[in-house]
């Protein structure tokens, strides 16, 4: 997935993004309206399509209503929506897109979502487009303007994306201290906040508790008789059940009892079974 067509309504955006994606390593072509969709796919022959824009001339979700009646075209859509911009699950069956995304959407973050869709060479362009986010001036400059105009920042943008913790999310997680401290009964909660809650704590009905005191009742009259039995058939047994049958022992029991089982009975015995089988059959199929 080397190339790469983006269609965008800014002329700086798309000069911006442009120039991200060609350092990265991807091959570029941009558009600023819609009306030349169908040549640059002829022509430039795109592996991804990115599509931002609200206005008559570039509409994100023209153009994908667009790709989805191009047959002939089987890349990745990539398609960015305003912040409140809404759409209908109707809309969304008839549009082509692979990923959606919302405003603000930086080309740091962008050029991510496009990575992810490459998983073959990520790594690599991936360490590119961090290194140069951390010591580009120009792409810093850039990206911090439009990021600026949405209230946000290029380094904190830099640290989600990296997937690394702050100040401000390591004061959000709980220690192992604290944690600790917390399973205690003690500190769980306290009488006049547990008289609070009681009224949300859920009550077993009288009836219940009856019949679970009465299986208890009745588990326990039945465990000394089970004991007794299970003592009794031990009793019967004649062996030391603490060390039980050695290997010689079971093999030479298991070898007597399989000669017992292949004795011959004789013909005689034979011939007597069968008789009895026959006399059984005959009488189970009498009239009555």
């Amino acid at each position: 997935m080397d190339r790469v067509l983006i269609a965008l309504d800014q002329i700086q955006y798309a000069n911006h993004l442009e120039m991200t994606l060609r350092k990265v390593g991807f091959d570029v072509e941009a558009i600023t309206t819609e009306f030349n969709l169908s040549e640059k796919l002829l022509t430039f022959n795109p592996d991804i399509i990115v599509v931002r824009g609200q206005s008559a001339k570039l509409s994100a979700l023209n153009v994908g209503r667009k790709l989805k009646e191009n047959l002939k075209f089987s890349g990745k859509v990539i398609l960015i929506l305003g912040a409140d911009q809404k759409v209908s699950p109707e809309d969304l069956a008839k549009i082509k897109m692979d990923l959606l995304l919302f405003e603000p959407m930086g080309a740091l973050k962008l050029t991510m979502n496009i990575l992810n869709l490459d998983p073959a060479r990520k790594e690599l362009m991936q360490d590119k487009l961090l290194r140069m986010a951390e010591t580009d001036p120009a792409f810093r400059s850039q990206e911090q303007s439009y990021l600026v105009s949405h209230g946000q920042d290029l380094d904190r943008e830099l640290i989600q994306v990296q997937g690394k913790k702050n100040d401000t999310d390591l004061d959000l997680l709980i220690s192992d201290e604290a944690l600790h401290d917390f399973s205690k009964p003690k500190n769980r909660i306290s009488k006049p906040e547990a008289k609070q809650n009681q009224a949300f704590e859920p009550l077993i009905s009288t009836e219940v508790q009856k019949n679970i005191q009465v299986e208890l009742s009745n588990s326990d009259m039945e465990l000394p008789m089970r004991i007794d039995s299970y003592n009794h058939q031990i009793k019967k047994i004649d062996q030391d059940l603490k060390k039980g049958l050695s290997k010689r022992q079971t093999k030479s029991v298991l070898k007597k009892q399989r000669a017992e089982l292949m004795v011959d009975p004789g013909q005689e015995k034979l011939d007597s079974l069968d008789q009895e089988k026959q006399k059984f059959a005959q009488a189970m199929f009498r009239k009555k």
